[in-house]
This record gives C-alpha cells, sequence and structure tokens, in this order.
C-alpha cells in the first residue's frame, strides 16, 4: 500500500503465509520490483517468492489462477476481483 497506514505489518503477513501453510495450502507472494525484500520476509523460506517477477498481465494471470486472494486494500485486490478470484482484503 502506497500509504503505511493502509499496510499490514510484514510480519503479520508472513504469520499469515505459515497458517496457511500448515493448513496444505500452496502460497505464493507477489510484489512489486521495489518490494523484493518485503516478499521474500512474507514467502519464507518455503512460500514461492513472485516478488518483483511480474508485470500486469503475468500479475492477472496469478491472480486469476489462485483459489483466493489474500492481501491489503491495493491494486491487486480489485485486479483480482476483476479476474473472478476470491479475495480476502486485509485492512490495517
Amino acid at each position: 500500500a502506497a500509504a503505511p497506514a493502509r499496510a499490514w505489518p510484514a510480519l503479520h503477513h508472513a504469520a499469515t503465509v505459515e497458517l496457511l501453510q500448515a493448513y496444505g495450502h500452496k502460497v505464493v507472494v507477489t510484489g512489486g520490483p521495489g518490494e523484493t525484500s518485503l516478499t521474500a520476509t512474507v514467502a519464507g523460506p518455503s512460500a514461492r517468492n513472485l516478488g518483483g517477477e511480474t508485470n500486469l498481465r503475468t500479475l492477472a494471470a496469478v491472480l486469476e489462477g489462485a483459489a483466493v486472494v489474500v492481501t491489503g486494500n491495493t491494486g491487486p485486490a480489485h485486479l483480482a476481483a476483476a479476474v473472478g478470484t476470491p479475495v480476502v482484503c486485509l485492512f490495517a
């Protein structure tokens, strides 16, 4: 999120990734080129980290292929909804 007040803390996201994986879900973490450190933290050692590796078209395809998208109040939340993927939107 561009506004820090709208961002959920990175370690909260990382804990969510761990919980989802503990319940058997495959987790993919995305982010822009300037967020690779953040996505590495969130992905941890076992989630797929696509931070800085997607353009808009690729991101749309990743989101469309997801069973559900867990994200903050950001553009990817709207993009996921636009491609028909259920969204869990986290607000700070």
